[in-house]
């Protein structure tokens, strides 16, 4: 994650620019998951003042709303303008734009707008303009300026633009990049802004009050977009749903991983709008950019991004989080670069995934058995008992709810707390109340990510060293490592790593096992195994 912070020209979220109604927060009963979400009501409820008296939040996990709350004159339907959450709606266009072959990432600036390129400033890509490292600076703001149209703006910004930085080389956060991409899109498409976002976006993700016309003529895609909870949700459940929305496909699932990469990991920082140390985030790690979001949680082990967030200057927020499979909005107008809509998304975000943990499966283990392996858990620690589980095994790694959908399961009552099972190299168990799911995954506890062995003969990893560990997969590390051990002296540690059966070649699978001798008992037990393969 960046660390450096230098100085910034613009602050807050890109944009540099009521009337106190009873607060409603709930927990939403319906949706048959047992979260308590009164700390979340007594924060946002608190910090009203900071909101203008004026939201709109909903939290869903999977397709079911689990939490809103509402205060003021902002509803869930209130048209309202986003700044720069707008970001993270242009990013969605144009990944559309990239699954249609219209676009690609690794087009430069200077590839449709040749001024670019006379100028010494078109070797930036859409890559770059859209994970904020660019590294073109203009002496004003372009690409919000409502004297423009977009094709004006970029013109603009092609004639004033000075190439600061190499491209991909500093964290600048800045929207005169994705300007340029917009009108890239423009010269593509041979349609507006408006109608490409619309056809490819809004109209699919059932948004038809969403417009990017705040700061019209000129669209700002960086800026401009004005919608509400009740859109933008939709949006989010898109992404969520792997770039599906009503049953159809809006977007590829490489585009949705799109939102996931950081682009600016370990660059130094010219502007970031977000403080470099705050409590809560998830790994004490300040964001970087990705694609039109900010990487707000980095698992710092796997490298995994498993949260990132789009935020605007007058407070507007949406977040992702594919490890939990929860996501939300927060509708705001609160003074431009004031930030005072950060204590209250976060500690939303911290309660929500405090309480989906809370009611998840934990302490999963697994273990190697004569018909396979036997996976077991215990019940969640929040107290409600679920009224099932689904066991989950894969071959892939389990970071994401989305990895959830492509790998084999069953579904047991919830009072089957172990299964045997066929061998795998990585499991997961969510509790299910009622028709809901609790997605959340739990590193350790519900997921786990490198089980026991798979076989007697999975002895080693994949280098074969000793000593060594089983890593879920027969292949010639266990082979090598197997016959190291055989030949070892009988005095050395690793020669008891080929001890894996009895004098007879019984296995654990046969009831035995390991006899505290390595004899010929043991090699016909391994090559019998090692060829089975992992089951």
């Amino acid at each position: 994650m960046a660390r450096v912070s230098m100085s910034g020209r613009r602050g807050g979220f890109g944009v540099c620019a009521g009337v106190l109604a009873v607060a409603a927060g709930q927990a939403l009963a319906g949706a048959g998951l047992p979260y308590d979400f009164s700390a979340a009501t007594a924060l946002i409820t608190a910090e009203l003042p900071d909101l203008s008296n004026r939201v709109a939040i909903i939290v869903r996990q999977g397709n079911t709303d689990i939490y809103r709350f509402q205060s003021g004159e902002i509803g869930y339907g209130t048209k309202t303008r986003l700044a720069s959450f707008t970001k993270t709606l242009s990013a969605g266009v144009v990944l559309a734009l990239r699954d249609e072959g219209l676009l690609s990432l690794t087009d430069t600036f200077g590839s449709a707008l040749p001024t670019f390129t006379q100028r010494g400033i078109g070797s930036s890509t859409v890559l770059d303009a859209f994970g904020m490292r660019y590294g073109v600076t203009t002496p004003q703001a372009y690409e919000i300026d409502r004297r423009y149209t977009l094709a004006q703006s970029v013109s603009l910004i092609g004639l004033t633009g000075t190439q600061t930085y190499a491209p991909g080389t500093v964290l600048n956060y800045d929207g005169s990049g994705m300007q340029v991409v917009g009108r890239m899109a423009e010269l593509a498409t041979g349609q507006a802004w408006e109608t490409i976002a619309r056809q490819r976006i809004f109209d699919k993700c059932n948004m038809p009050g969403a417009d990017f016309g705040y700061f019209a003529p000129n669209p700002a895609i960086a800026g401009g977009a004005q919608s509400s909870a009740d859109e933008t949700i939709r949006y989010a459940q898109m992404v969520m749903d792997d770039g599906v929305y009503g049953g159809a496909r809006v977007l590829s699932s490489s585009s949705v991983d799109q939102f996931f990469v950081n682009a600016t990991q370990d660059l130094p920082v010219e502007n970031n709008p977000f403080p470099v140390q705050h409590p809560l985030y998830p790994y004490g790690q300040q964001p970087d950019y990705a694609f039109g979001t900010w990487v707000f949680a980095q698992n710092p082990g796997s490298g995994f991004v498993e949260e990132v967030v789009g935020a605007g200057a007058w407070g507007s927020y949406v977040w992702l989080d594919r490890r939990r499979g929860v996501y939300a909005v927060l509708i705001t107008d609160v003074p431009p670069g004031s930030q005072r809509s950060t204590d209250a998304m976060f500690g939303l975000m911290a309660i929500v995934r405090q309480q989906t943990e809370l009611h998840q499966a934990r302490g999963l283990t697994t273990s190697l058995e004569p018909a396979g392996m036997r996976v077991s858990w215990s019940a969640p620690a929040g107290g409600a008992a679920p009224t099932g589980y689904r066991l989950t095994r894969s071959f892939v790694p389990i970071r994401s709810t989305m990895d959830l959908r492509e790998a084999a399961s069953v579904t047991l009552p919830g009072t089957v707390t172990s299964l045997v099972v066929p061998a795998a190299r990585f499991f997961a168990v969510t509790a299910i109340y009622g028709q809901e799911e609790n997605l959340a995954l739990v590193p350790g506890e519900s997921v786990l990510s490198r089980p026991a062995q798979c076989s007697p003969a999975d002895i080693a990893d994949t280098d074969g060293d000793l000593p060594s560990s089983p890593d879920g997969v027969i292949n010639n590390g266990d082979f090598t490592a197997f016959f190291a051990a055989f030949f070892a002296s009988p005095d050395e540690a690793v020669h008891l790593a080929a001890d894996i059966a009895d004098t007879d070649g019984l296995t654990v699978r046969d009831g035995a096992g390991a006899d505290g001798v390595v004899d010929n008992g043991d090699f016909t037990a391994f090559f019998a195994e090692f060829f089975e393969g992992c089951r």
